[in-house]
C-alpha cells in the first residue's frame, strides 16, 4: 500500500521586537470612550437596581404595616375579650 505523503505547512509568526519603542503606551482614544461609557453604563445599571429595590421594599412596607397594625388589633381585642370572659367567671 501507498502511503500518502504529508504535507507540511508553514506558518508565519510576527515577532515583535524586544525593546518597548515601537509601541505605543497609550491605548487609542476610541478604547478609552468606549471604556468610560461602559463603565457609566454598569453605575448606570446598578443605580437603577439600586432603586427598583428602593421602590419594592417600600411597597413591601405599604402592604406589611397595615396587616401588622390589623393582627395588633385582633390580639388586643383577644386579649380584652379574654380578661372580660374571664371576669364573668366563664
Amino acid at each position: 500500500m501507498e502511503r500518502e505523503r504529508e504535507t507540511v505547512e508553514t506558518w508565519e509568526v510576527e515577532v515583535l521586537p524586544a525593546d518597548r519603542a515601537d509601541r505605543r503606551e497609550a491605548p487609542p482614544q476610541g478604547s478609552r470612550v468606549l471604556r468610560t461609557a461602559v463603565l457609566v453604563a454598569a453605575i448606570a445599571a446598578g443605580l437603577g437596581i439600586l432603586a427598583l429595590l428602593v421602590v419594592f421594599a417600600a411597597t413591601v412596607a405599604l402592604v406589611a404595616v397595615p396587616v401588622a397594625l390589623a393582627a395588633a388589633l385582633v390580639a388586643w381585642a383577644g386579649v380584652k375579650w379574654r380578661s372580660f370572659q374571664a371576669r364573668r367567671g366563664r
